[in-house]
């Protein structure tokens, strides 16, 4: 082992020293490097990327730090004048290993923020306003690499008096870290453990009426760890959901459940002639409680009588919701969805009937039954599998059935003179309900690549091919003389009102 004097160890640690301080002034001159290269780049270096130099900065202070730390280590030698100096490269030692590792840790800290960024962790975070999650994550992630650091760091030490005091740091600070978190985080856990439960169990959504507290209020809005409330004077509610889902919740009008086919009866109202619009109005309104008369609605909705065979009658979907909007002074609001806006009709009604509304469907009714010549409205009131439940005004053919959805999407890709497009289907929805609230915040579509034209035309182009009346139209007229079962109702009945002459 080479054994130097004490001038030669003072030049030493000096050489040590300059490649610290050459490292230092090389990692700055790099970062102010890829600030200039962004500057001038722009399109090349995003703000994404500024946390790219950082890392480089850390890398290259990293690098030197080693280099010097290997440089000091070349040769051994023991004290010349007193201990003191026999201790003096341990301890540089140390300090070497604690600042390396405090930059290995920055660098760790680095790449996680990056990775956060770059997967769109935080947005999403940010939105859900839940962005102290990621603050209080960086800090224990902090805090536990430290206290990895600062046991590496005792394990080093060659001093043993210095490793004992770092043990006796390290186990007490681990303990007081575990307590102060499961201290803090009690009520976070139980706040977002509550969030989970009001989403997924009450279904609580925006726009539904809930009484709390013997109080009545209007949801605003359910984020992870709190809810909003609006109270009927206009006042804000901030409400924790361990309090909000431990206590007793009354929600109002959540959904529309039809229990039975009898209840399904009760609200069924036969069309006059030309007024199924109407009569479906008539039907909803019911449902929700509220009474009417179909002659009223179809003055309001101004509806047109046939009264020639080629004549365009009937109502246009958005007099009908004007007229329904008036009539009930807004207690109940609607929305019209016509055929290029639906993405998948069996979703969609799913959607709404789960969130308190009821549709209406405009079709042209050949694609449910091959003998009928117009168009018609039928409300939706419920889904099962790949069939929508429908009431059907029509005195005739109507009642209570199920129609496979898709049957009821091809008759809606028509076109209607009445109103100069396709058809489609109505949204109705009374106040105190998840859809009301949508409804009126303008949020009514449920797919937003809806408007994906070569994925909807493959699918209209099958959805028409796969039609019974489509295939049957296709066959020669003495093929289809003698296939009468194409001439059979396209649904499966549950109830038909008795016909009167």
């Amino acid at each position: 082992m080479e054994e130097l004097s004490v001038l030669e160890l003072a030049l030493r640690l000096f050489y040590v020293f300059l490649i610290i301080v050459c490292g230092v002034l090389i990692s700055r001159l790099a970062s102010r490097g890829f600030v200039k290269l962004r500057r001038v780049g722009r399109g090349s270096f995003d703000n994404g990327n500024a946390g790219i130099s950082g890392i480089a900065e850390k890398l290259i202070v990293i690098t030197s730090l080693l280099i010097a730390l290997v440089y000091l280590g070349f040769s051994s030698y023991e004290a010349i004048l007193s201990p003191f100096v026999d201790a003096v490269p341990r301890v540089i030692t140390i300090v070497l290993l604690f600042v390396i590792g405090v930059f290995i840790i920055n660098l760790i800290l680095s790449l996680i923020r990056l990775f956060v960024s770059k997967t769109g962790i935080e947005d999403y975070l940010v939105e859900e306003d839940s962005v102290h999650i990621l603050r209080i994550s960086f800090i224990i992630v902090k805090m536990l690499l430290y206290l990895l650091l600062i046991n590496v760091v005792a394990i080093a030490s060659d001093f043993p008096m210095v490793r004992e005091a770092l043990g006796m740091i390290v186990i007490p600070a681990v303990v007081l870290l575990i307590a102060v978190l499961f201290v803090g985080m009690i009520n976070p856990l139980r706040d977002y453990v509550g969030g989970v439960y009001l989403k997924n169990v009450y279904k609580l959504k925006p726009g539904a009426s809930v009484e709390f507290q013997d109080k009545g209020y209007e949801v605003e809005r359910v984020h992870n760890f709190h809810t909003e409330l609006v109270s009927r004077d206009n006042r804000l509610f901030v409400i924790p959901n361990r309090i909000l889902s431990g206590g007793m919740i009354a929600i109002g009008k959540r959904g529309r459940e039809i229990e039975s086919l009898e209840r399904i009866k009760e609200n069924f109202y036969a069309q006059l002639p030309s007024y199924c619009g109407p009569a479906s109005a008539q039907i909803v309104l019911s449902f929700f409680g509220i009474e009417s008369k179909q002659e009223e609605l179809g003055r309001l909705m101004k509806t047109i009588t046939r009264t020639k065979e080629d004549e365009a009658a009937g109502t246009h979907p958005k007099e009908l919701i004007s007229a329904v909007e008036e009539f009930t002074n807004k207690e109940v609001i609607g929305c019209w969805l016509d055929y290029d806006k639906i993405s998948n009709l069996k979703k969609e009604a799913r959607e709404w009937l789960g969130e308190g509304a009821l549709l209406i469907v405009d079709y042209k009714k050949k694609y449910l039954f091959p003998n009928a010549k117009r168009a018609h409205y039928s409300v939706v009131v419920g889904v099962k599998s790949d069939e929508l439940l429908v009431v059907d005004p029509s005195s005739k053919a109507g009642g209570v059935y199920f129609s496979d959805y898709r049957d009821i999407e091809a008759g809606m890709n028509t076109y209607s003179r009445l109103i100069q497009g396709k058809r489609g289907y109505i949204v109705l929805a009374p106040k105190g309900t998840p859809a009301y609230r949508r409804i009126k915040d303008g949020l009514v579509y449920s797919d937003i690549n809806m408007y994906q034209k070569a994925t909807k035309a493959l699918k209209d182009k099958l959805n028409k091919f796969t039609s019974s009346v489509t295939l049957y139209e296709t066959f020669p007229p003495f093929i289809r003389k003698h296939l009468k079962d194409f001439e059979r109702e396209q649904v499966r009945r549950v109830w038909k009102p008795n016909q009167k002459k």
